[in-house]
């Protein structure tokens, strides 16, 4: 039996077949992950651009020190971006990348001491925080030179 995975772009799948398990004449693309690496996007919405500049400051002054902690836990990879392709909104997107779990664990703890203290300081800081949380099963980057 096979279902309808999209309707914009029609995909068939068998319901029997695991996420994940292609046949074998299926060429794959990518990197398959040996080392569990883990991310973690948070959105953070904004009620209007002032406050959203205000955080911005805060990240301008704040998250070097800040950073330097989360490298020394494990932390591999930190962005702070600019959602676009959000109209009238004002969100704020961090990309972080861990070593491992053991390192987002860590991490994890000196974010929320980070965000007790952020909030201690800066009470009427309050935007609407979405955090997603994943494992990287392929990478598709290109492969750094050795």
């Amino acid at each position: 039996c096979w279902r309808l995975i999209s309707a914009v772009v029609p995909q068939c799948w068998p319901d029997d077949v695991p996420l994940l398990d292609f046949e074998p004449s299926v060429q794959r693309v990518g990197t398959s992950m040996s080392q569990a690496v883990i991310i973690s996007f948070t959105l953070i919405d904004f009620p209007n651009e002032n406050e959203m500049r205000g955080f911005l400051h805060l990240v301008e002054q704040r998250y070097e020190a800040h950073a330097a902690k989360l490298r020394a836990a494990g932390m591999t990879r930190f962005y702070v971006t600019r959602i676009f392709n959000k109209s009238d909104k004002f969100t704020i997107g961090n990309w972080l990348e861990y070593r491992d779990q053991d390192a987002f664990a860590k991490c994890d703890a000196i974010w929320k001491e980070y965000m007790s203290d952020l909030i201690k300081d800066v009470p009427q800081f309050a935007p609407k925080i979405s955090p997603n949380r994943g494992i990287v099963m392929y990478d598709f980057s290109d492969a750094e030179e050795e």
